[in-house]
């Protein structure tokens, strides 16, 4: 049941992503703005749609799988590598797009009520 809270999360960043283009990306990666507002998600919205006790219950399973691949940007950059290959490929060989994606994980896990680590 708990691991419903991780692949909530996944679901948010890939239902929130799909839309987005390459050089949507690269813009807002060179510009430093926000992903979430490039593709049009709301990630409050999103966040106020889970269930708060789903979050609390999900807290546990959700921080052993940060803690398994050394952090929240790093369990996220693993999804994106499985879930899109390109995205992933435009983050890691722009300047910039690492410490950029770090500060989007940490916007979305803080939106979702969840801590960054």
């Amino acid at each position: 049941m708990a691991d419903i809270v991780v692949s909530t999360i996944r679901k948010v960043l890939n239902n929130s992503i799909k839309n987005v283009r390459p050089g949507q990306l690269l813009a807002a990666i060179r510009e430093n703005t926000s992903i979430w507002e490039a593709a049009g998600a709301d990630i409050d919205k999103i966040a106020a749609g889970i269930p708060k006790p789903l979050l609390e219950s999900g807290r546990p399973m959700y921080l052993k799988a940060v803690r398994e691949h050394g952090s929240a940007t790093e369990l996220v950059l693993l999804w994106l590598k499985e879930d899109n290959p390109g995205l992933f490929s435009l983050i890691l060989n722009t300047e910039g797009g690492l410490v950029w994606f770090d500060n989007q994980v940490r916007e979305m896990t803080m939106k979702l009520g969840l801590e960054y680590q």
